[in-house]
């Protein structure tokens, strides 16, 4: 959370339209998040036996959709399993949401 309140002022609507300069703070806390997501400490792994349940997470965009895969009891206190973000091929740009939506479930699911 330390590492997010430096960039939280990058999410405020007046930058919709004026990108705020890009500062070696912001670089900085950027780095720091980098590393913490793609850290050992970050991923684990699912541990099917486990009795822990899996969850998907998904984003679209027209710009670059992204899924994560979780496990833990409940989605609140999920790990993440692993990433995946990619670009789409030109007849997905027309699917609708929620068909993109399916299309990174089966992405991640995939990975």
């Amino acid at each position: 959370m330390e590492h997010t309140t430096v960039l939280d002022v990058l999410t405020k609507k007046v930058y919709n339209q004026k990108f705020l300069e890009w500062t070696s703070e912001y670089q900085k806390a950027f780095e720091a998040i980098k590393q913490v997501i793609t850290g050992m400490d970050c991923l684990t792994s699912i541990g099917y036996n486990s009795g822990k349940n899996i969850y998907i997470t998904t984003d679209t965009s027209l710009k670059k959709p992204g899924a994560v895969l979780n496990v833990r009891k409940s989605l609140e206190k999920a790990w993440p399993v692993a990433f995946n973000s990619s670009k789409y091929i030109s007849a997905e740009y027309n699917y609708p949401v929620h068909e993109q939506e399916m299309l990174m479930i089966i992405w991640v699911l995939k990975k």
